[in-house]
């Protein structure tokens, strides 16, 4: 592990250290944002739905959004 950190430093300067972005949430525009224009909410609407389709696919839903989602499968057995 200390081997890496040496190479990171070596390749990066300080800059390898610093905490990295994560990618957010990209449906979260849909719950919060209500100056999208439909042509922006519309393929984030289409991939929601496609996520969905998905999942129940597979015998499953999803409930609640964020902390609060609850995995509920086709039997209606919850699951975390």
């Amino acid at each position: 592990m200390f081997c890496r950190w040496v190479k990171e430093f070596i390749g990066n300067g300080e800059a390898a250290f610093l905490p990295k972005k994560h990618l957010d949430n990209r449906f979260a525009a849909l719950y919060t944002d209500n100056h999208l224009t439909e042509f922006e909410r519309l393929p984030l609407t289409v991939a929601r739905f496609e996520i969905e389709n998905e999942r129940l696919k597979k015998g499953y839903m999803v409930e609640g959004i964020g902390a609060n989602m609850v995995y509920v499968t086709g039997n209606g057995k919850i699951t975390k």
